[in-house]
């Protein structure tokens, strides 16, 4: 099979993402898990799969609803509120935790990667977006 790609994903509008999850309370232990959906466009390149992001005037009825409030807020966001690129292996390891490693792959690297039958760079962020670190 073929390594894993990492990949860094934000909202395109470069604001705070939210994932949709449920909690399990079972004694001393909690438990819980990320709501997903079918990959939506683009992001199918990525992974079949994509968390439920909850635009923020959603995250109150999100917390506070009831099942069926759940059940209609389960909706996949379009790929449109993504932005998304290639950043190399450092981030999967657990040891390492710096700014850079959400820096994109540089064209070199890219290139090196679609000529051994790699993935693509995806779509990179807009040039105006504030940055976290900075």
């Amino acid at each position: 099979s073929e390594p894993k790609k990492p990949w860094h994903v934000q909202r395109s509008d470069g604001g705070v993402m939210a994932f949709g999850g449920l909690l399990l309370r079972r004694g001393d232990e909690d438990r819980f898990v990320v709501m997903t959906s079918a990959a939506n466009g683009d992001l199918v390149a990525i992974h079949h799969r994509q968390p439920l992001v909850l635009p923020p005037d959603r995250w109150h009825r999100w917390l506070t609803g009831g099942a069926a409030d759940a059940v209609e807020l389960c909706v996949a966001a379009p790929a449109s509120w993504f932005n998304w690129y290639r950043v190399g292996p450092a981030v999967g390891r657990v040891a390492e935790d710096h700014p850079e490693l959400v820096t994109p792959l540089d064209d070199a690297a890219l290139a090196a990667e679609s000529a051994a039958g790699g993935g693509g760079a995806g779509r990179k962020p807009d040039d105006r977006q504030g940055d976290l670190f900075g």
